[in-house]
């Protein structure tokens, strides 16, 4: 388990197990804390502003994203990857605070680059694209599986 500190907007602190598809993470969340429109896009970052850019990796799996016990905020993910993301913290605390918003909005995780494997820009999750991707998934291990059998027929026929 990779469990994660999380700060959340209500100044609760949530603890989560990051062993998951990031998408999944950030489901959790949106659980946790019922305070989000339906159409907000979140994403993570460190208490130092590192951003953890989960809503770009959605198929990646979280713990890669953060060391043990980590502490984060919840951000709201604003604009676009064509023009460029804007990162507010949900907290207060953090949200008023100009140094952070430009750490923030100004500086790429580390972790977060190296842990993606494709460096193209993708549009941040949305809720609604979380039907998509399941269908996704689905589809790719349907194919896997009809693969994996075709492979024993032939090997069956052949001897």
């Amino acid at each position: 388990k990779m469990l994660i500190r999380v700060l959340l907007p209500n100044e609760e602190e949530g603890v989560f197990n990051a062993d998951c598809l990031a998408v999944s993470l950030l489901q959790a969340i949106r659980r946790r804390y019922s305070g989000l429109a339906p159409d907000e896009t979140i994403d993570l970052c460190s208490i130092e502003g590192s951003m953890k850019e989960l809503s770009q990796s959605p198929n990646d799996n979280a713990a890669h994203f953060f060391t043990e016990r980590e502490l984060c905020l919840v951000v709201k993910v604003s604009g676009s990857a064509s023009s460029s993301f804007v990162y507010t913290p949900l907290l207060a605390e953090y949200s008023t605070n100009q140094e952070f918003l430009e750490i923030l909005n100004n500086h790429k995780s580390e972790s977060a680059s190296q842990s993606r494997k494709k460096s193209k820009s993708k549009a941040p999750y949305s809720p609604q694209t979380a039907r998509q991707t399941e269908s996704s998934k689905v589809r790719t291990e349907n194919v896997k599986n009809r693969k994996k059998s075709l492979a024993i027929t032939k090997k069956s026929v052949v001897k």
